[in-house]
């Protein structure tokens, strides 16, 4: 019984992570912006390195803030982009897994951009 659980518990988590593999990335976000405009001139609009953008595309990965920044810019639902960042920013694990696959279902239940 418990080996059969384990099975299932194992399968379920993987098949969290293929969606999760399936779903958007932050670094999709920044190919979207490069191909609006210039490294540099993103670097003006939101105050970063004029190398930041393309620093973040070959290591791939996106600091949650410049995600944030960036879906703003670009009419997107910041709040959204801001949490696949940070989730990708996790290592490894069967929570990261999971927290990816939420973000998966909820993608179209996040409320528009905080107005400060």
């Amino acid at each position: 019984m418990i080996a059969l659980f384990t099975s299932w518990k194992h399968d379920n988590l993987m098949s969290r992570a293929k969606k999760a593999r399936e779903m958007p990335k932050a670094v999709d976000l920044v190919n979207k912006a490069l191909d609006i405009a210039s490294g540099a001139e993103w670097g003006r609009r939101l105050g970063i390195s004029r190398t930041a953008l393309h620093a973040a595309r070959n290591r791939g990965q996106v600091s949650p803030a410049i995600a944030f920044c960036l879906a703003e810019e670009l009419g997107e639902n910041a709040l959204y982009w801001q949490a696949i960042a940070t989730a990708e920013g996790e290592k490894d694990s069967a929570a990261k897994a999971r927290m990816l696959a939420r973000l998966a279902k909820m993608e179209h239940t996040f409320v528009g951009v905080v107005k400060s």
